[in-house]
C-alpha cells in the first residue's frame, strides 16, 4: 500500500501540473489568440462566454400526414458557455417558420405554422473549422394559419397544434472568417388529437448561416 505521505506528495504534484496547465491555458489566452490570430481562427473558441445570429432556410414537413414540405426561413440567436477547451453547452431562442402542403384529393390547402423553440444542446470543437451540437429542443407554438387554393390565410384556433419537445443535430463548418454554414436536423413530436388532420409531429433540414459577437469583457480561459 502506499504510504500516507508518498500519497500526499503525488496529490501535491498532481495539483501544482494541473494548476501549472490551468494557469498557463488561462493567462497565455493573449498568446494563444495572437498565435491563431495569424491562422485567421475565431476569438471564440478562447472565449467562456459567446453569442451567435444565425438565419437560414428550412425545409419541413409532417412525419405522419399525408403531405408536402415548403421551403421557409428561421432566425435565431444562441449564447453558449465553454465548459471545458472544446466542449460547450448551448441555449437561446429561435424563430421557426414551418410550411407544408397537404396531398390529399379533396385537399391541396397550405399551413403555416410559428414556433419558438428554446434549444439545450451540447456543443463540441473537434477541429479548428468544425462544430458539432446536439440535444432538445423545447418548441412553444405561437399562431398556425391555412390557405386554400392560394387565397387569403385562415387563422387557426390555439387549441389546434401544441407545445412539444424534440431532437436537434447540427455540423457547422467555418468558412470564411468569422461566418460558418450550418446543417441542422431536427424532430418534434407531440401526441395529441390523432385523428385530426392537423398534426404536431415534424422533421425537415435547415441550412443556414452563422456569425459569433464577442463581450470585450468576457474572461477567457
Amino acid at each position: 500500500m502506499i504510504k500516507k505521505k508518498t500519497f500526499f506528495l503525488l496529490q501535491l504534484k498532481l495539483f501544482i501540473i494541473l494548476f501549472y496547465l490551468d494557469a498557463s491555458y488561462s493567462q497565455g489566452g493573449e498568446i494563444i489568440i495572437q498565435q491563431y490570430h495569424k491562422n485567421n481562427i475565431g476569438l471564440e473558441k478562447f472565449k467562456k462566454w459567446n453569442f451567435e445570429l444565425s438565419g437560414g432556410f428550412n425545409y419541413y414537413n409532417t412525419i405522419d400526414r399525408s403531405t408536402k414540405g415548403k421551403i421557409n426561413y428561421e432566425i435565431g440567436g444562441v449564447i453558449y458557455y465553454m465548459i471545458k477547451k472544446s466542449i460547450g453547452i448551448k441555449s437561446g431562442v429561435e424563430f421557426l417558420n414551418y410550411s407544408y402542403k397537404y396531398n390529399l384529393i379533396n385537399d391541396k390547402s397550405i399551413d403555416k405554422i410559428n414556433f419558438i423553440s428554446i434549444p439545450i444542446n451540447l456543443r463540441i470543437f473537434p477541429t479548428n473549422k468544425f462544430v458539432i451540437d446536439f440535444g432538445i429542443n423545447f418548441n412553444n407554438f405561437l399562431k398556425g394559419f391555412n390557405s386554400i387554393d392560394n387565397g387569403s390565410w385562415v387563422r387557426y384556433n390555439n387549441d389546434i397544434f401544441s407545445n412539444s419537445i424534440g431532437f436537434s443535430s447540427a455540423i457547422q463548418y467555418n468558412l470564411w472568417r468569422k461566418f460558418s454554414v450550418e446543417i441542422k436536423y431536427r424532430y418534434q413530436k407531440k401526441t395529441k388529437k390523432i385523428y385530426q388532420k392537423q398534426t404536431n409531429n415534424f422533421k425537415g433540414i435547415t441550412l443556414g448561416i452563422n456569425y459569433p459577437l464577442f463581450n470585450k469583457l468576457n474572461k477567457r480561459y
